[in-house]
């Protein structure tokens, strides 16, 4: 009998900043393998706002986009990055001056 181990794939991890944020907001993410890649930004209720980028991302490279919001009169989105088989998503609050 011969046993075997995978090794656990490297998560997917982003960032953003300024958050809370006033005008515009930056998503960073480091791709972990060559892949297809899709940042998308969400209202509250799931509603597609902006699709920030669909295309093909380098292993070890760090991709920034930046969202400026819109007058949704939402101060609450989602985005969600897609890279290959996984995914991560995280929340931007938007600053009411």
């Amino acid at each position: 009998d011969t046993l075997t181990f995978e090794l656990p794939q490297p998560a997917l991890s982003a960032k953003s900043y300024p958050n809370p944020f006033v005008d515009s907001a930056t998503i960073e993410f480091k791709a972990e393998n060559d892949e297809n890649a899709i940042v998308n930004i969400y209202s509250i209720n799931g509603e597609l706002i902006e699709s920030l980028y669909n295309g093909k991302v380098e292993e070890g490279m760090t991709y920034k986009f930046d969202f400026t919001s819109h007058n949704s009169g939402s101060t609450i989105y989602f985005y969600r990055i897609i890279c290959g088989n996984q995914s991560i998503q995280g929340k931007l609050i938007k600053a009411t001056r």
